[in-house]
């Protein structure tokens, strides 16, 4: 496995979809990191399509398999109201058990991924109701060298995760949406050792 291939995990929510795709867009296929996204999603509401996700992406898209090896190149997302992890051995593993309202996505895949990956690891939280990735980042940053990026609260659709984790941890890039696609695709070239603070 190359040694300077990133983990980026994404948290964000179906309110911020708008977002999320204003990030993943200047991603090109190639890249030299794996992009994982957790999605959370209202038990009550529409389920968002594969379609929806993946639209007007250069970067391959594929859904998150139990037990699949974790490869760069591509953005891989969590199935609707599952809990994905990453193990020792960099393999997806999906919690079989739906998630509730009260389940932290987020903090499951970036404590994991941080156990992994180390300083290859960036955490992004974006758009949503309540805590999520908060937790995650703090543990993400035990680990000298990994990125955390907040998406600036000043412009998120749901600002709840966005404010607790600027207030909760100490991210290290906190830009406007339309930044963000652009830093994520620096820092992912960016070589491991080369940590700048913002």
């Amino acid at each position: 496995m190359p040694n300077e291939w990133k983990f980026v995990a994404i948290a964000a929510s179906s309110e911020g979809l708008d977002d999320l795709h204003r990030v993943l867009h200047p991603l090109r296929a190639g890249i030299p990191a794996a992009v994982v996204v957790v999605i959370k999603e209202p038990a009550d509401g529409t389920p968002l399509t594969f379609e929806q996700i993946a639209r007007g992406l250069s970067v391959p898209v594929a859904y998150v398999v139990d037990g699949a090896r974790v490869e760069p190149g591509r953005v891989f997302v969590a199935p609707r109201r599952r809990g994905v992890t990453i193990d020792a051995d960099g393999r997806f593993r999906i919690d079989q058990t739906p998630a509730t309202v009260d389940t932290h996505l987020g903090d499951l895949l970036f404590t994991s991924a941080s156990k992994r990956y180390g300083a290859r690891m960036i955490g992004v939280v974006m758009s949503g109701h309540g805590r999520d990735g908060t937790a995650g980042l703090r543990a993400m940053h035990l680990t000298p060298g990994a990125l955390g990026i907040v998406q600036s609260p000043a412009d998120a659709a749901v600002p709840g995760m966005t404010i607790n984790a600027v207030l909760g941890d100490s991210p290290d890039y906190v830009p406007l949406v339309d930044d963000m696609g652009r830093l994520l695709e620096t820092l992912i070239h960016r070589p491991v050792a080369s940590k700048q603070s913002s």
